[in-house]
């Protein structure tokens, strides 16, 4: 149980502090990792839009985390979703590579691979092991 809390932590740093900063500088944010957008693509309104937006859903999914982990009896019907959110978004993702490729940028597909391992490998292990070994007062 200590290493899921602390896996919850973790992953809840990462989300907080992640979708804060995209949230504060938009998509310029992406230019670090490589983006290729030209300077119009990045101040494109309806994309920075769109981009922000899910910085701030990226934020909360950090806030989840840390309240969800704190009382898995009481929230794990809300966890597996969150878990479930996650994974989708990871199946997002792998459909981007799919249609469109990596990016040139060594950086850019650094922080790929190291979503996916969270998204699509780490969480349905999270997920695997609340189904089957977290046994609570409430929930079978």
């Amino acid at each position: 149980m200590r290493q899921y809390t602390i896996l919850c932590y973790f992953f809840a740093a990462i989300a907080l502090i992640k979708g804060a900063s995209d949230l504060i500088q938009g998509l310029a944010s992406q230019r670090a990792f490589g983006a290729t957008l030209t300077d119009a693509g990045f101040a494109d309104p309806m994309v920075d839009n769109v981009f922000r937006f899910f910085s701030g859903l990226w934020f909360g999914v950090g806030v989840m985390f840390i309240l969800f982990v704190r009382d898995l009896d009481r929230y794990k019907p809300a966890m597996i979703a969150l878990l479930g959110m996650v994974i989708l978004g990871g199946l997002g993702r792998l459909l981007s590579i799919w249609q469109y490729g990596l990016p040139d940028h060594s950086m850019g597909v650094t922080l790929i691979f190291l979503g996916l391992l969270a998204e699509v490998i780490m969480s349905p292990v999270m997920l695997w092991w609340l189904t089957s070994r977290h046994r609570s007062s409430g929930y079978p």
